[in-house]
């Protein structure tokens, strides 16, 4: 996490090892604030070993949905990276369960948690 350059705002620089390139949700969150994760961003992304990424956040989105949000405070952040497997195609779409069932989000996905100052 760094101040975006308008000094209000945060980017969000993930950093990517060699792997599977691939599309990928990513989600950020922050944990350990409240008893649920607070969300910070989740979205979809093509990810090798060559992506460079710079999310924008706006410091309002953090606020509204964490209105005790602080500055120069130390947070814990989860990053998640799940392996995308698409929505069935053409013939129809693939239920939750079946999704679940045939491919477990803890077998496609990897967290990391570090610790990040706004």
């Amino acid at each position: 996490m760094e101040r975006n350059g308008n000094g209000r705002d945060f980017d969000i620089l993930p950093e990517f090892t060699a792997g599977y390139g691939h599309g990928y949700t990513l989600t950020f969150e922050i944990i350990g604030a409240r008893d649920q994760p607070i969300l910070l961003h989740s979205d979809g992304y093509y990810l090798d070993l060559n992506s460079s990424l710079r999310i924008f956040v706006r410091q309002s989105e953090i606020r509204a949905r964490f209105p005790e949000f602080e500055l120069n405070h130390p947070y814990k952040i989860r990053a998640t990276a799940m392996l995308s497997i698409g929505n069935g195609g053409q013939p129809g779409y693939w239920s939750d369960e079946f999704l679940e069932n045939e491919f477990p989000a803890r077998e496609r996905s990897q967290s990391i948690t570090v610790d990040a100052q706004f």
